[in-house]
């Protein structure tokens, strides 16, 4: 978990665009949940993050988590936002979310 939250922290660190998406101003940040979907490259990631780094939060109150990391080959996500949340996590953004069929169904 440390790593993901490293590697999180060095990305909000990134210098953004000022150019926000029209979606920006369309979505509920203060909802429980926003999902967010389109073609790869439209600029979702950065949207989040810009909204993210804009939130001014300590370090260990938010991360950005992608699921295609390795690290998910061998960990169970459950488990890890269980962990997040019990050390004071608030906020967690999951990226490259895809269905596979090996995925189990609910």
């Amino acid at each position: 978990m440390e790593g993901l939250i490293t590697q999180y922290q060095s990305l909000i660190r990134q210098a953004f665009p000022k150019f926000k998406r029209f979606l920006y101003n369309e979505i509920h940040w203060e909802s429980r949940l926003i999902g967010v979907k389109g073609a790869r490259g439209t600029g979702k990631t950065t949207m989040l993050l810009q909204w993210l780094k804009e939130q001014n939060l300590a370090p260990n109150k938010a991360v950005d988590i992608s699921l295609d990391d390795i690290f998910f080959s061998q960990s169970d996500l459950k488990s890890i936002l269980v962990d997040f949340h019990e050390k004071g996590g608030e906020i967690i953004i999951l990226d490259e979310v895809h269905k596979y069929p090996s995925y189990a169904s609910a």
